[in-house]
């Protein structure tokens, strides 16, 4: 978690916002009491893109992290938003799922879906 933690400060990252999940939930924990980089949590995915340009308007550098699944619900706020304003936020995309899909034989399906959906507004 440390040199994941040195990466973003040396990123320039000044805030994360997202919605804490399994995965990322040590992120989360690690970023509670940092000095550097401030957390804002969300109540839902769309909100976190809304949040972080906002924030890259007054100047910040923020990052978002969500759930893949949580990517495709707030397609409409990184389209409609972010995109729109030509805001340069990162997106760090947890897997939901998917370890237990693939030892299920599954194709994991949303992961296809992200990579069209980022594909689709030019982000790739």
């Amino acid at each position: 978690m440390t040199e994941i933690l040195h990466t973003l400060v040396a990123a320039g990252i000044t805030h994360v916002v997202g919605l804490p999940d399994n995965t990322s939930a040590p992120l989360f924990d690690a970023l509670s009491d940092h000095l550097w980089i401030r957390l804002i949590t969300v109540t839902r995915e769309g909100e976190a893109f809304a949040i972080a340009a906002g924030l890259w308007l007054g100047g910040a550098s923020p990052l978002v992290v969500i759930q893949n699944t949580g990517l495709l619900e707030s397609g409409d706020s990184l389209r409609g938003t972010a995109a729109r304003m030509g805001a340069p936020i990162p997106i760090l995309v947890t897997g939901r799922g998917y370890s237990k899909m693939k030892e299920a034989g599954l194709t994991p399906s949303a992961l296809r879906n992200v990579i069209y959906l980022l594909d689709g507004i030019l982000i790739l």
